[in-house]
């Protein structure tokens, strides 16, 4: 992310929102349901009477001469006992460990103010870690390499959260100033990609006037 010391920029340069909400993408598709009618066909039954008599079979004839199999004799359609497989291996600390290079984005819902979205496609995220449960995110400006902020988390059983009320993307000018806190966070790794998203508090305070709101973050990156 690019950190915008001009902090005026998000008041004097804010674009007209999108008309189509950030994150959204098409509803998934309601299930169909075809089920397929299977016909019954009707075969009568002969007539009791014929060009050529027959004679009546015998009781002990007519009965069903194929031979029904014992149940032990049966073929079981119960589905196989289950095997015990292995549990879903457990993140570690060392899997999120790295520089990652990607895309962020940030959206602003500051109040009094149209929404401002800010992409940057060169962000860049660092994940250090000082035992087999801390980590630690390290967000970093992409115009000049310097740390923005540097937020603690704690790994879990498939990723780590990141602890509330750190504080992050602090600015300040001679008449105005910004920062973040943090609400909620996580991140997960697979392989090399990390996803790390963010929701903050943001408050503002320009020429005297206080403005609050909400800042969302979601980093993307792949491990260098």
């Amino acid at each position: 992310m690019r950190l915008l010391l001009g902090i005026p920029l998000l008041v004097a340069c804010t674009p007209t929102p999108s008309a189509a909400p950030l994150g959204w993408g098409p509803l998934a598709p309601g299930m169909r349901a075809d089920p397929a009618v299977a016909a019954m066909h009707h075969t009568p039954m002969k007539s009791a009477k014929s060009s050529h008599a027959t004679k009546p079979a015998d009781s002990a004839t007519a009965a069903v001469t194929v031979p029904v199999p014992a149940d032990s004799a049966r073929p079981s359609t119960e589905p196989a006992p289950k095997t015990g497989g292995k549990p879903k291996t457990e993140v570690t600390v060392a899997a999120f460990l790295g520089d990652y290079s990607g895309e962020d984005v940030a959206v602003y819902h500051i109040e009094e103010l149209p929404d401002r979205t800010e992409k940057d496609p060169k962000a860049r995220l660092k994940v250090t870690s000082s035992s087999d449960s801390a980590l630690a995110f390290e967000l970093v400006d992409s115009s000049n390499g310097n740390e923005i902020c540097t937020l603690n988390g704690t790994l879990g059983p498939t990723g780590a959260t990141i602890a509330k009320d750190q504080k992050c993307f602090e600015q300040n000018g001679e008449d105005a100033s910004a920062a973040a806190k943090i609400v909620s966070g996580t991140a997960t790794v697979e392989q090399t990609r990390l996803l790390f998203d963010l929701d903050m508090s943001f408050a503002m305070e320009m020429g005297g006037k206080k403005l609050g709101g909400t800042l969302s973050y979601h980093f993307d990156g792949k491990r260098k």
